[in-house]
């Protein structure tokens, strides 16, 4: 340093006062302290005298006497920088970053220590005292920058520090006014303000941004302190620390803490914030509307005992450990509302350390609709989604597990709906489930509660009896055959179901072949009451017809001319009496038809046709299984067909068409054009007959159209 302005003992005295580092100034010979400022005397817990003459060892317990001598006695005129830990008064330990120079005095060597705590044991403006040697090694081996001002912010110097933290040379620096080596509008007000307050007030103190030569924004710790100097003149003192670091972990503290808040406030989870003690210290909004309890309602209760009440507490106080002692997720549970309802909830807790306070989140979420839909899942997974009964499959898992000795003798009762598929092809399949779904009640209204029972298949069911003998088992049997063929009312055909049963006595026997003598037995009971329910059948399906008013009318007529077309064809009385059923039940398929539809006075619509168009198919279907009928399903199914190809539903052609279905198709048509319609007046015979003959060959056959024609004009007056 230019020994112009160099004053020992002022300078290291005022050094020693305004540098935030503990200093300790030993004798290198003896390695004894020979002088500390108060921060040394602070970090420590010693008085200054008691320092003064200690050895530097008692401070550092991990370095012996002769190792500090080795570790230093190297150093020449450069500097170590090393972590090491000191040991106070009290004998407490703490950690230090050390920074070590050797510096020589009136040819004594000094060596000069800078202690820094790593956990912020340094602080305040001390004060101390040394020499010329002292003072320089201070000033060149500071980590801080040093400026060395006179009173109108003129350099005087600066130290190592200060030229490596800012960029620049130390020849840029001195003789120049500060605000010019930083040198921007804002930073020039600034340090002329410092300059200022120092010297009006002896101390400035803040923290600030300064530029560097190559650009770079830096945030420093500035301490400011006027000294005495030469020839009662004063000077300051300007000491940097870089604290850019700092700042950004700051920033970065900040910032995270901004995250930690949106992510607690604002998330959809429902998240408390619980102490070791597991007291709910605060809340979000969410948990505020899941839970229904007021975040200050709710402040300081063990959350175990609000949420998980009774039999749930004991597994809860278990979860709330486990989270303390480290992250939980993924388990799924029931908690308590404030209206007392439970909510189904997944639970998830993140436990961490704030200032030595150990806390935790325990977070939330809202699976009811979840579970819900897997309760779903599993309920039509082992239910019938028509009847709400056990299916099949439950069925037959429930008779492997039921196939042992202690449950003996096990009893198995088969039932059917009887003619459910000619019910469907008849009334619909909404009578068809109709029947289905009062098959289920009966059973659930006969059945006990250690009964088994469900749908088997499409028109079957499945009753599994436990621990029954076989007369309880025919008692049940015979009771449901009964309840089965009642006739409730609003029904189109009388419900009716064949039983059959089967009894497993021996563990020897297969259920398997139990299970299929009760089918056995039931396929009998069906072939019994066969011909009596297709009976029932034919008459229900009469009736639906009936409630046709034209249609009594229709038949009459058509009948009638039947009878004499028939005789005037010559036909035997087999085929005459085919045709008369022909003529009373060709509109059989009707039954499938809205009422409206055949109703309507106006045209219908291509889709409406389309609906209207089917009742030959379906008369087919319901035809072919009843016994009174069969003979002629095929005449119902052609009965629309045109001798020319383009009738419907097959679009056969010719003598391909059935005879009868031919014949039927002349009569069919003459009555429609002379008997009364809704929409239109009947035509003359005479016109009728013209029509005929005129369609001859395209849409009637031409031989039996003529017959026809000339059976009608014989008979009739045609004027």
């Amino acid at each position: 340093m230019n020994d112009l302005f160099f004053h020992p003992g002022k300078m290291a005295e005022a050094f020693m006062d305004i540098v935030s580092d503990a200093c300790f100034l030993v004798d290198f010979e003896s390695m004894r302290i020979i002088a500390v400022n108060a921060l040394a005397c602070e970090m420590t817990g010693y008085e200054r005298e008691e320092l003064v003459g200690m050895e530097m060892t008692a401070l550092l317990p991990e370095i012996a006497e002769g190792d500090l001598s080795r570790l230093f006695g190297g150093l020449g005129s450069g500097s170590l920088a090393i972590e090491k830990e000191m040991k106070r008064k009290d004998g407490s330990v703490f950690t230090s970053e050390i920074r070590a120079a050797v510096t020589e005095n009136e040819g004594r060597e000094i060596l000069l220590i800078l202690a820094r705590g790593l956990s912020g044991e340094n602080k305040g403006i001390h004060q101390g005292g040394s020499e010329k040697g002292a003072f320089e090694s201070l000033f060149a081996h500071s980590p801080d920058a040093v400026c060395v001002l006179d009173a109108s912010g003129r350099v005087l110097d600066v130290n190592p520090a200060f030229t490596e933290l800012f960029g620049c040379k130390r020849e840029e620096t001195v003789g120049r006014l500060l605000e010019d080596v930083f040198g921007y509008d804002r930073i020039r007000q600034e340090i002329r303000e410092n300059v200022r307050k120092v010297n009006e007030k002896g101390y400035v103190e803040h923290e600030t941004w300064r530029r560097t030569k190559d650009g770079r924004e830096i945030y420093l710790a500035l301490r400011g302190v006027s000294v005495d100097w030469i020839n009662g003149t004063k000077a300051i003192y300007a000491i940097y620390r870089d604290m850019t670091k700092q700042q950004e972990a700051f920033r970065s503290l900040e910032q995270e803490k901004i995250y930690w808040e949106n992510l607690f406030f604002r998330s959809p989870l429902a998240i408390a914030l619980i102490n070791a003690d597991n007291r709910i210290m605060q809340v979000n909004h969410r948990f505020e509307e899941l839970f229904g309890y007021s975040n200050h309602e709710i402040a300081g209760c063990n959350i175990d005992d609000l949420l998980a009440p009774g039999k749930a507490k004991q597994d809860a106080v278990e979860i709330s450990r486990k989270v303390h002692q480290g992250t939980v997720s993924g388990l799924e549970r029931k908690r308590r509302r404030k209206d007392g309802t439970w909510v189904d909830v997944e639970i998830m807790g993140l436990p961490f350390k704030v200032g030595g306070q150990f806390l935790a989140y325990g977070m939330y979420q809202d699976i009811s609709e979840r579970k819900e839909a897997e309760r779903k899942i599993l309920y039509l997974g082992l239910r019938d989604g028509l009847t709400g009964l056990y299916n099949q499959a439950y069925l037959e898992r429930e008779l492997d597990r039921l196939d042992r000795s202690d449950f003996l003798p096990l009893g198995i009762i088969m039932l059917d709906v009887d003619n459910l598929k000619l019910i469907n092809d008849a009334f619909g399949h909404l009578e068809g489930n109709r029947q289905i779904r009062r098959t289920a009640e009966l059973l659930r209204e006969s059945c006990r509660e250690t009964d088994i029972y469900g749908r088997w298949g499409g028109d079957e069911f499945l009753l599994i009896m436990p621990n029954s003998a076989p007369d309880f088992v025919k008692v049940v049997r015979d009771r449901l055959r009964r309840a089965l063929r009642k006739d409730p009312d609003g029904f189109a055909v009388p419900l009716s179901v064949s039983v059959g049963m089967a009894v497993k006595e021996d563990v020897r026997q297969s259920l398997a072949d139990i299970r299929k003598k009760a089918e056995e037995e039931m396929y009998r009971d069906k072939l019994l009451c066969r011909t009596a329910g297709r009976e029932v059948l034919f008459k229900a399906i009469e009736r639906r017809l009936d409630e046709d008013p034209g249609r009594n009318p229709h038949v009459t007529r058509v009948l009638e001319l039947a009878d004499r077309f028939a005789i005037h064809l010559g036909l035997d009385p087999r085929e005459t009496k085919r045709l008369e059923l022909l003529a009373r039940y060709h509109d059989i398929g009707n039954v499938t038809v809205p009422r409206e539809l055949l109703s309507r006075p106006g045209p219908l619509d291509e889709s409406e046709w389309r609906i209207v168009r089917r009742h030959a198919e379906l008369g087919y279907q319901i035809a072919r299984n009843l016994n009174p009928l069969a003979d002629i399903a095929d005449e119902i199914l052609h009965h629309h067909e045109r001798y020319d190809g383009t009738g419907y539903p097959v679009g056969l052609s010719g003598e391909d068409i059935p005879f009868l279905s031919r014949v039927y198709s002349i009569i069919d048509a003459f009555d429609a054009m002379t008997g009364y319609r809704v929409f239109r007046e009947p035509l003359k015979l005479k016109d009728a007959l013209e029509e005929l003959e005129f369609q001859a060959g395209s849409q009637f056959d031409p031989s039996l159209a003529a017959s026809f024609s000339e059976m009608i004009r014989f008979s009739e007056d045609l004027s």
